[in-house]
């Protein structure tokens, strides 16, 4: 590939790599997302950034009935949501680069609406839920903060929630966890039965005085 010299170092590294190859995940290198307008966009571009950015769509393996007998099958709950490592401004450099635009979403429960970001810290929990039987993850209507009202804060203590914290709130009749993950995106997860809850300021404060590590 020709690569222009008006471009970033940090870009020509990047462009310079084996177009066959696959970008491996960082520690401590933060991620974005956003949302492909169909499943054939999302699998094309995600197989355009393979080389570059690790790219991540949350499946899950679900066991049906087909002619009385069981098969799994992979679905993908969250279609067309892609998370991408790297950082905001590389990866818009890579699309003015290509001229494939992603359009991250931006966080717009902040006044700046910067692009949201998901610290990789935040980013194995969320990874691990996959390989987690009976667990379903929906995007919320409303931010965090709007479902805090008359409700605890609570942390996962143990289980499948261990270390997320939220609010837990009743949809469609299941009782899930509002979590945020990063500064921009909203969601809840099921198996509040299967994990035990902390009051989240209470820990915090014990914590503070020395009570527990």
């Amino acid at each position: 590939m020709n690569i222009p010299s008006t471009i970033s170092e940090r870009l020509h590294t990047l462009m310079d790599r084996d177009p066959e190859s696959k970008a491996p995940i960082e520690e401590g290198v933060s991620w974005c997302y956003f949302f492909a307008k169909d499943v054939y966009t999302r699998n094309r571009v995600r197989r355009m950034l393979r080389p570059y950015f690790p790219t991540y769509v949350y499946e899950r393996i679900e066991v049906v009935m087909r002619r009385k007998h069981k098969e799994e099958v992979t679905t993908q709950p969250i279609t067309n949501l892609v998370f991408i490592q790297g950082a905001p401004d590389l990866i818009r450099e890579w699309e003015r680069f290509t001229g494939v635009f992603l359009y991250l979403r931006r966080d717009f429960a902040s006044a700046e609406q910067y692009t949201a970001i998901i610290p990789h810290s935040l980013m194995p929990p969320l990874l691990r839920l996959e390989k987690l039987d009976n667990l379903r993850i929906i995007f919320t209507e409303h931010d965090k903060p709007f479902y805090a009202q008359n409700r605890v804060l609570v942390r996962g203590m143990d289980g499948p929630l261990k270390d997320f914290e939220g609010y837990i709130v009743r949809f469609h009749r299941d009782r899930m966890l509002v979590v945020t993950v990063g500064n921009g995106l909203t969601i809840a997860i099921n198996g509040v039965n299967r994990s035990a809850f902390a009051n989240a300021t209470d820990l915090e404060t014990a914590q503070q005085n020395g009570i527990v590590s």
